[in-house]
Parts: C-alpha cells; sequence; structure tokens
C-alpha cells in the first residue's frame, strides 16, 4: 500500500532526508481521505525517522532476498534427486507425524510426496477446445 503511493523506497528515504517526509505524510493522507481511512503520514514518517528503522529496513530486505549463492548439490535435472519433490512417504510421516495434528500431516502428505504441480501439468495430455 505504501509503495503503491508514494513509489520506490528510495523515493520515500529522500523525502524523510531532504523533505523532513512531507510528501509522504501529503500522499498518505490523501489517499487515506480518498478512501476513508485515517490519517497515518505523520506516523509512518515518525517511525521510519526513528534511529535504527532504516537499517531495520535494510537488514529485512537483505533476510528476504535471501541466498542465492550456495551449492546444496540438489540435480533437478535428474529424476529422483534427494531433496526434490516427491519426497519419501514415510520420511514425510516420521518428521511431520511427530506434530501429532491429523491435518498438517496429511497436508504435508499430499504436497510433499506427490508430484509437484508443475511436472503433473507437464505430463498431462493436451485438452481439447
Amino acid at each position: 500500500m505504501l509503495l503503491d503511493q508514494v513509489g520506490s523506497m528510495q523515493a520515500i528515504w529522500a523525502d524523510i532526508d531532504q523533505n523532513e517526509g512531507r510528501v509522504l505524510i501529503a500522499t498518505l493522507d490523501a489517499w487515506a481521505a480518498e478512501t476513508g481511512g485515517r490519517r497515518m503520514g505523520a506516523t509512518v514518517v515518525r517511525r521510519l525517522s526513528a534511529p535504527g528503522a532504516r537499517e531495520r529496513y535494510d537488514f529485512n530486505v537483505r533476510i528476504m532476498s535471501g541466498r542465492d549463492d550456495l551449492d546444496l548439490g540438489l540435480t533437478p535435472d535428474v529424476p529422483g534427486s534427494p531433496g526434490l519433490l516427491p519426497l519419501e512417504i514415510e520420511r514425510v510421516q516420521r518428521v511431520v507425524g511427530f506434530l501429532n495434528v491429523e491435518a498438517t500431516t496429511s497436508l504435508a502428505l499430499r504436497v510433499l510426496s506427490s508430484d509437484p504441480a508443475s511436472a503433473q501439468s507437464s505430463h498431462r495430455p493436451p485438452t481439447s477446445p
């Protein structure tokens, strides 16, 4: 919602740094007036201006982007490779079954021990119109 109204986080940080967040406040408050919501621009700017807020944002971005430089030893082009779906039913039951929650175990078995949807769709014959 915030980025839909204001643009990029770089623009938000620049507005806070150079303009005390005035554009951000005005944009969010105008959006609130349009949608019947409560004004929150000043609160958002205060929270984004708080000590450590930018560092927490940068940390979250790094964590959420994950890693793509690790060799996990997976070979997705070789059917039955360890760590790829489908997993062995007994293994899924052992790992998830200890929770003693039937719905969770059933879901895990259905999702993890059957062919992935992408593999299933590639094996289906084309349907006629």
